[in-house]
């Protein structure tokens, strides 16, 4: 949904999930998804509607989701960020999830783009990462 988004070149996905994707790790010891913002300043607020509107973007594929809340992320490094919890539901089937959203840290080189495979498409979306 990111991908198909007017954001999509606002979040640069990172960590886990996308070593995830690239090496096949089947367990992880987290669970949230990585994310580094570019652009300016946010509020709580601006990043509620940003993502409410990234969630409803529909994929005809029965999946929804919805923001539940935002919190700072709590950490020792100099960088801040926020925690974004949102819940997926598939039918009868719910779960929340987590996307930390890093700020203040330096992307290098740069960016690249990144063809990443669905878990419930045949289908690639090119998305950006760093690592």
């Amino acid at each position: 949904r990111l991908s198909k988004s007017k954001y999509c070149k606002s979040f640069i996905i990172k960590g886990g999930l996308f070593l995830q994707n690239i090496v096949g790790v089947e367990t992880r010891g987290t669970m949230d998804i990585d994310f580094k913002y570019i652009g300016s300043k946010y509020t709580n607020d601006d990043l509620k509607i940003i993502f409410s509107e990234i969630c409803s973007n529909d994929e005809n594929d029965n999946i929804y989701f919805r923001v539940v809340s935002i919190d700072d992320i709590i950490t020792e490094t100099k960088y801040g960020g926020k925690t974004i919890r949102i819940e997926a539901s598939f039918y009868n089937v719910r779960k929340k999830f987590g996307i930390d959203i890093a700020i203040g840290d330096v992307v290098t080189p740069n960016p690249i783009k990144y063809d990443h495979k669905l878990l419930f498409k045949n289908e690639e979306q090119i998305i950006c990462i760093y690592y």
